[in-house]
């Protein structure tokens, strides 16, 4: 019975012998692979290696397949695929489950597709997609949920999506997509909730939808999108109520509104809008009610109006609205605390001749920064003029208040109204802000239902028996 156990005991043993020697780690200091023959032979160069703890480099026009790898299970540091334009697959590479460090591939001319990497769930840091003339997708990603640090992917002119990445949930660090000349949409980030840190849509000439990101709810850091042709509208961003970083828009050429930011409410730093050639207004901001920075509006051609902006009440530095041709009123800025204004850029809006709006007009009372107002239109020539302009409403105010008070302002559902004279009201209009008519009483009514009404400025005309009096008002939907 003894010499039976001491017999099971030793094949117990070998059994783990066996597979301890069929799976052990090596190479500490990585392997650089420059040839096809270095490929095929490496199982018998490096019997039972199956997780080399260093880099693995794998470069050069002599490699054509990678299944000399194909017991591969992790990778301890970077995985590094790169210029070669006879690899046209990475089946070999289909039993990695993780690398350590980063995963770059680049410049690998005849690659249409990731797969071949459709075990892998780890990558330990960033993921470097660069320059892959053929490469039309990201399929064999799609075991990737998590990236600790960031994604680049840039200058792959024939990708068309990113499909492979639909299971990735957060980005710790940023995520850049640029330069990619196909690129249409985002399709394949849908599952896409955290962005830790910048997130950049730069010179994909032909993408026409955001809508990828439509599941993204957290950015901590900035939110820069420029260099587009194509993109109307920026719907996929509807999640996003707090930008912890910078917004810019530039150069988005057929931009014509913001719809797609109706729930933003913070911005931690700066908004630009710069050179957004077909931006004839700022649908999409209406809720948008604080800028840690500077407020930077210029060079946007078909710029009419900042109407959207009235619910905006704070900044922490400047004003600057220049070069914006068709902008003929700075309405829509009423509302910001004049004391979180630092200074004051109004140059070069040919068309723009009111500028007396009263966080402005609060502004130039007691400035504690720099005043520049030159080259607008007569009544915003100068900070002379804008003053005066200023000074006349104020006289005006005095002797003629308010004959109602409109509130809640902004408001939701219900708008009420205190009237401030004795007179009875006969009936009440509400226009939206191109002057269509949205809603009408008649009789004596102090609170109207405006739930109705999309986000938005409206205007509210109110008649008695020997007065009409007009207020503007802003629907602000949560």
């Amino acid at each position: 019975m003894t010499d039976m156990k001491k017999i099971f005991t030793l094949i117990v043993l070998t059994a783990f012998l066996r597979i301890d020697l069929k799976s052990q780690s090596c190479l500490p200091e990585g392997i650089n692979f420059t040839t096809q023959e270095s490929i095929d032979n490496f199982q018998s160069n490096y019997p039972n290696c199956t997780k080399i703890e260093g880099y693995v480099y794998i470069t050069g026009n002599d490699i054509f397949n990678l299944n000399g790898l194909n017991v591969l299970d992790s990778i301890g540091k970077t995985l590094k695929i790169y210029n070669d334009s006879n690899l046209i697959s990475l089946n070999g590479l289909e039993n990695l489950r993780s690398i350590g460090g980063s995963l770059r591939i680049e410049h690998i001319s005849e690659l249409n597709n990731l797969t071949g990497l459709d075990s892998l769930s780890t990558i330990g840091t960033s993921i470097f997609i660069y320059t892959n003339e053929n490469l039309k997708n990201l399929i064999g990603l799609q075991n990737i949920t998590y990236i600790s640090k960031y994604i680049y992917i840039q200058g792959n002119s024939s990708l068309i999506n990113l499909e492979g990445l639909n299971n990735l949930r957060e980005i710790q660090h940023g995520l850049q997509i640029s330069a990619n000349d196909s690129l249409k949409t985002l399709c394949g980030l849908e599952g896409l909730e955290i962005m830790g840190g910048n997130l950049i849509i730069d010179g994909n000439r032909r993408l026409n939808s955001l809508s990828g990101l439509i599941n993204l709810n957290t950015l901590n850091g900035s939110l820069i999108v420029g260099n587009i042709d194509s993109l109307i509208n920026l719907q996929g961003l509807n999640n996003i109520t707090s930008i912890g970083g910078a917004l810019t828009i530039s150069a988005v050429s057929s931009l014509e509104d913001l719809t797609g930011l109706e729930n933003l409410k913070n911005i931690g730093l700066e908004f630009e809008l710069n050179s957004n050639h077909s931006l004839t207004n700022l649908t999409g901001l209406d809720s948008l009610s604080t800028i840690g920075k500077h407020l930077i509006i210029k060079h946007n051609d078909s710029l009419a109006e900042l109407t959207n902006l009235l619910t905006l009440t704070s900044i922490g530095g400047s004003i600057e609205i220049k070069d914006n041709e068709l902008l003929n009123s700075l309405a829509g800025l009423d509302n910001i605390d004049a004391e979180s204004i630092e200074s004051l850029f109004i140059i070069d809006n040919p068309l723009l001749s009111t500028c007396e709006v009263e966080s402005i007009c609060n502004y130039l009372s007691s400035p504690n920064g720099s005043i520049w107002i030159m080259d607008n239109a007569k009544g915003c020539d100068s900070q002379a003029e804008v003053e005066e302009k200023c000074r006349i409403n104020s006289v005006t105010e005095d002797k003629l208040s308010p004959l109602f008070t409109i509130y809640p302002n902004p408001a939701s559902d219900y708008i009420n109204i205190l009237p401030k004279i004795n007179e009875g009201i006969k009936e009440i209009n509400i226009y939206n802000q191109f002057g269509q008519p949205e809603i009408y009483h008649t009789g004596n009514t102090k609170r109207i239902n405006v739930s109705s009404l999309s986000s938005g400025v409206y205007f509210i005309n109110i008649v008695t028996r020997n007065l009409n009096f007009n207020e503007r008002f802003v629907i602000s939907k949560q």
